[in-house]
């Protein structure tokens, strides 16, 4: 169960709520959709962002995941540091995590896309986005040798008809 966290300072707490606003809406997501899209009640969501309570960690896990933040974030963030973002690489030459979440340039139209790679060489990038109760909701498969675009067009639609039954929405 959270907890209240009557020893949280004002300016952590301007810093969370500040930072998580800044990414929800740099993910073109409203904040009851993130909070759905996250698997938590949008009152929870809401008692994390103000740090009304002391989430427990599976519940800032679930945030950060959405947020396309490492996990621990949200307390670097209490602490003063910046949140580490996974779909960012740590250095220059480093490749992004296995299952990073898709970067912040992803489709926000509705509709299939395969993006090319800067080289002409070929696809990077597999992306469908619909629009979900009013929100853009965007799924990606990095571009492999053996798919088929028939083949990942069709796991990308179920991802989302699975997250839309996963949301209550079918």
């Amino acid at each position: 169960m959270d907890q209240t966290a009557p020893h949280r300072s004002a300016d952590a707490a301007d810093r969370v709520k500040a930072t998580i606003d800044a990414r929800v809406a740099a993910l073109r997501l409203s904040q009851r959709g993130f909070a759905r899209a996250a698997g938590v009640s949008y009152a929870t969501f809401e008692n994390v962002r103000h740090s009304r309570t002391t989430p427990r960690p599976a519940t800032e896990h679930k945030l950060e995941r959405v947020l396309g933040w490492a996990p621990d974030s949200i307390q670097r963030i209490r602490e003063g540091h910046e949140p580490v973002l996974l779909n960012e690489p740590a250095s220059a030459g480093t490749p992004s995590p296995a299952g990073a979440p898709p970067p912040l340039n992803a489709p926000s139209e509705p509709g299939f896309r395969a993006l090319p790679r800067s080289d002409g060489s070929g696809i990077t990038d597999y992306w469908l986005t619909e629009m979900v109760d009013g929100d853009p909701v965007s799924v990606h498969i990095p571009a492999g040798t053996d798919q088929s675009e028939e083949k990942v067009r069709k796991a990308l639609t179920q991802a989302i008809q699975h997250m839309k039954v996963a949301w209550g929405l079918r």
